[in-house]
């Protein structure tokens, strides 16, 4: 459980800290996916404070923090890394020395933050190939549901989920009540592939960057989110985009399988996550059975 505080704590500080962090300095990586200097400063923020108590767990995560533009930007928010370190070290972890593996996205949706849309940090950890601890922190999520909160923060430790806002008020997924078929997708990475099979019938969209579209289905204001394969570029799903949510909505008794039926597969080796055709998280098996008709067309 020593993790799992460390990851509560991380996310807590780090969303509100992203919440007040203006976009500056910007670049493209050999992708051409863009990284800015707040995905620097979160990762390096969240790897270093795993150190502080946890030496022999692995980290998997999105940037490059040797790059040029790393080492430029670690330097100029030095005071502030040391400052939101001390915090999280407010927080009384003891140490152990098993091997854990982390899973970490220091910005999900970098495409939300960049156009001041929502955006969210996510965690994962991994023991023995199977998901014990995981937490997203959904920053701007008022901008596209205007009655909630700014931040919403969903953890679980594999037996309960926690949801709370930036006031550390739980948020209570029976208080809220909306129309079916509601769909949560990419805001950027969508196909015309699943606008023909989606559109023009008995759906509503939401278009929304990062894993805060699994916390429209936790919520219960989506019946679903739905990611087409390699709709970032062929073979480019990554574990640190899904991960977090995928333990938070089966946890809550959802359902998540792909458009056959299947698992998504994931390994603590490596930084992929594999499924055919659409990854669909929904409520239960039964919404998934309504909607797979209309994906197979």
């Amino acid at each position: 459980m020593q993790r799992y505080k460390l990851l509560k704590q991380i996310l807590i500080t780090l969303s509100v800290f992203s919440s007040k962090f203006r976009l500056d300095k910007m670049e493209s990586k050999v992708d051409n996916t863009p990284v800015t200097e707040l995905d620097i400063v979160n990762q390096y923020i969240i790897e270093q404070s795993i150190k502080l108590y946890f030496t022999n767990d692995n980290i998997i995560a999105e940037e490059n923090l040797s790059s040029d533009f790393s080492k430029i930007t670690l330097k100029k928010y030095q005071k502030d890394i040391e400052y939101l370190i001390s915090i999280i070290k407010q927080e009384k972890i003891l140490k152990d020395n098993t091997t854990n593996t982390w899973f970490i996205d220091p910005i999900d949706g970098t495409k939300g933050f960049i156009d001041n849309l929502t955006f969210s940090i996510a965690i994962s950890i991994l023991s023995n190939n199977k998901l014990k601890f995981s937490g997203i922190a959904s920053i701007g999520l008022n901008k596209s549901i205007k009655y909630l909160s700014n931040i919403v923060i969903a953890t679980t430790n594999n037996n309960e989920i926690e949801i709370f806002n930036e006031k550390l008020e739980s948020l209570n997924t029976q208080e809220i009540n909306t129309s079916s078929y509601v769909i949560a997708i990419s805001r950027k990475h969508k196909t015309k592939k699943l606008y023909r099979n989606l559109l023009n019938k008995k759906y509503k969209l939401i278009e929304m960057d990062s894993q805060a579209k699994y916390i429209l289905v936790l919520l219960g204001i989506a019946n679903f989110y739905i990611r087409e394969q390699g709709s970032c570029g062929a073979n480019n799903d990554y574990s640190w985009d899904h991960l977090a949510g995928i333990h938070l909505v089966r946890v809550n008794n959802g359902y998540i399988a792909d458009l056959y039926n299947k698992t998504p597969k994931f390994c603590e080796k490596s930084d992929k996550i594999i499924f055919d055709n659409f990854l669909i998280t929904t409520t239960s098996e039964y919404e998934y059975n309504t909607i797979i008709k209309d994906l197979e067309e």
